[in-house]
Parts: structure tokens; sequence; C-alpha cells
């Protein structure tokens, strides 16, 4: 065999664990003087079958805004200019798909940029039963290549009955109410699972 050329290996599909299919979500940072919920829903929809809207409790993404708030607004405003909400699909997906929602959704955040500045930040991850993963472009240790340049950052994992965070989870993913809301969102996942068995 000539250096580089790829052994033929044949795998019974028997012997191959495909996932269950799981959730896809976007956290969604806005500037609230250019859009309302309302139009900000009908952009991110087509990307989030049967999608459900869920606005952020008020400071549970402080850490968020605080980061964002000199990129967004500049310095002439204030984390008050800044909503969050989490738009969640309410169909399963192929996990496969996961990798180019992350592409879409950057080209979703430079379409709505003006003058370098980002109007929209979209943080969308994929809910499981057994984790939750946010989508990044940034490696990390921690973080597991996925092809075409985006990469899973394992957030929560499922254990003991509930969703557990890590050491390297965001700040605001680590507030009860988010991890809450996830937990809910997977008690949806099991039971849309369980009727398509």
């Amino acid at each position: 065999m000539s250096l580089g050329a790829k052994p033929q290996i044949k795998i019974k599909m028997q012997e191959l664990h495909f996932p269950t299919h799981a959730l896809f979500f976007a956290g969604v940072l806005y500037r609230q003087d250019i859009y309302s919920l309302q139009q900000l829903r009908q952009l991110v929809e087509p990307a989030f079958p049967l999608g459900k809207l869920r606005p952020s409790a008020p400071g549970s993404f402080q850490n968020m805004t605080g980061h964002y708030t000199s990129e967004m607004v500049g310095d002439d405003f204030t984390n008050d200019h800044l909503g969050h909400f989490f738009y969640v699909s309410s169909r399963p997906c192929a996990r496969d798909d996961f990798a180019a929602l992350k592409i879409w959704a950057m080209g979703f955040e430079d379409e709505h940029s003006h003058q370098g500045r980002r109007h929209i930040n979209l943080d969308v991850g994929m809910l499981s039963l057994e984790n939750m993963q946010l989508a990044t472009h940034k490696p990390f240790a921690h973080r597991i290549y996925l092809g075409h340049g985006v990469y899973s950052d394992l957030t929560y994992i499922f254990s003991a009955g509930k969703f557990q965070f890590l050491p390297w989870t965001y700040p605001n993913y680590k507030n009860p109410e988010v991890v809450e809301f996830f937990q809910d969102v997977r008690n949806g996942l099991r039971s849309s699972l369980s009727t398509r068995t």
C-alpha cells in the first residue's frame, strides 16, 4: 500500500450505534433599541423547526451582557440596551447538522452587523438526553473539533437525574434558573423521543 492510501475497511452496520435526535437552540443577545422580540423571532425561526421563545429572567445573563456591551452598543450605552432570550426547536433534529448550524449563525451575525458591530449575538447549542453542548469557532483543551472550523463545548452533563455544569461552564449557564430551563427542555425532548419509538 502506497503512503497516503486509505485502507478499505468493511463495517457491519449493527456495530455502529447512532445517537438519538437532539434539540437545537440559540441564546439570542440583541440590541433592544433596534429589534423587537417579534422581529427576532421571525428572523431566527427558519433555523429552529417549530421553535419556542423563552425570555431570559432579568439578571440571568448579566455576565454575558457586560462582556458584549462595548462591542454591540459602544461606550455611550449600557447593558439596559441589550436583551436576551432562548429560542428552542421543539422538533428533534439529527446531531450531524450541529456544525452547519454554527456556520449559519456566524453568517447571520455578519448579516446583521453594522460598521463592525454585531447587533445580534447567537449562542447556538444542542441539547440531548445525555448532555448540552455549545458550538464555538475557538479551540480549547476541553473542546472537540466537529469539522469546518467548528468545535463543541460540553457545557452540561446529565448525571444523578439532573444536568450538572462543569468547571469551564460559562457563569451565565450556571444560573439556577437557566439550568432549570434546560432541564425542562430535556424533559420535553424525552417525551418527544418516547412517542417516536
